[in-house]
């Protein structure tokens, strides 16, 4: 039963990626970009930003020479948001601003 609710969580958090992709920065988010986005993740070539709890961490990830910021949730090993273009990184990289900007 848990491993079907792990799956049914990561469909759910997928088609939420692929809607906050194209809504903050343009992309259609495909299964192929999807999985490159989490291997640099799982491989330490992203930047972790913020560990956010002990399951979830913001990362900037790259993909065509543009940055995204995602969040990455272990549990689910995937991304579950796409965060807007406008965060704010603090110079010491241990806190984020969540006072984003919408038009």
């Amino acid at each position: 039963m848990k491993a079907k609710k792990i799956v049914d969580r990561k469909k759910l958090a997928y088609n939420h990626c692929q809607i906050r992709a194209l809504e903050r920065y343009g992309l259609i988010l495909t299964k192929t970009i999807y999985r490159e986005m989490v291997r640099q993740i799982k491989e330490n070539t992203s930047r972790r930003i913020k560990q956010i709890s002990n399951i979830r961490s913001i990362h900037a990830v790259k993909y065509n020479s543009k940055i995204f910021y995602v969040i990455y949730h272990k549990k689910i090993n995937g991304l579950v948001t796409f965060l807007p273009q406008t965060i704010r990184e603090e110079p010491n990289n241990t806190e984020v601003c969540y006072s984003f900007i919408i038009n």
